[in-house]
């Protein structure tokens, strides 16, 4: 606020209200539209210069900001805040794997069930979509197909607006890969 720069920052409506999610919410639903709301309402208000409104998100948030400059159509720039470049499900599995390494426990039965049972809900979540099976965290399956079918690399380089993308090398949730 010192240097006149003001933020809107908030949380996913998962984040904030878990229990309206509920089939036929998609990665789109759940973040580039909000976010385009979020940039309209910032837009109109009064101390605001709407050509001068950047999108900055960090990991899921980031590897959905090109996607969101491209539907807001207005976006001055971007800043990609430990942006996976790869496809989330794929990510998903590492990080369990780093946690339960992290935890101690990734070789134990527990940790080898969990593993096992993360892969089988991917494998679902690419495949016939059994009920039986699930998806990862307990998410509707077609949300996760509406993850699944973002390529952050390439709508990266569709997006027009300049970018800075900022990585921290020991970042867990996004390894550097």
């Amino acid at each position: 606020a010192a240097q006149v720069i003001a933020v809107l920052r908030y949380q996913k409506r998962t984040k904030v209200r878990p229990q309206d999610y509920a089939a036929g919410v998609d990665i789109d639903t759940e973040t580039t539209d909000d976010a385009v709301t979020a940039l309209a309402t910032l837009r109109v208000q009064p101390d605001i210069d709407p050509e001068r409104v950047f999108v900055i998100g960090h990991s899921q948030g980031g590897m959905m900001a090109p996607r969101i400059a491209m539907k807001d159509g207005k976006t001055a720039g971007l800043v990609l805040l430990a942006a996976p470049a790869r496809n989330l499900l794929d990510i998903l599995m590492e990080q369990n794997v780093r946690l339960l390494g992290m935890q101690g426990i990734q070789a134990t039965p527990e940790g080898i069930a969990h593993l096992d049972k993360l892969k089988a809900q991917i494998a679902n979540v690419r495949g016939a979509g059994d009920a039986a099976v699930g998806a990862p965290m307990g998410l509707p399956v077609d949300y996760w197909r509406s993850v699944d079918g973002v390529d952050p690399v390439a709508e990266a380089r569709k997006a027009d607006e300049p970018m800075l993308i900022l990585h921290g090398g020991r970042a867990i949730q996004v390894g550097d890969a």
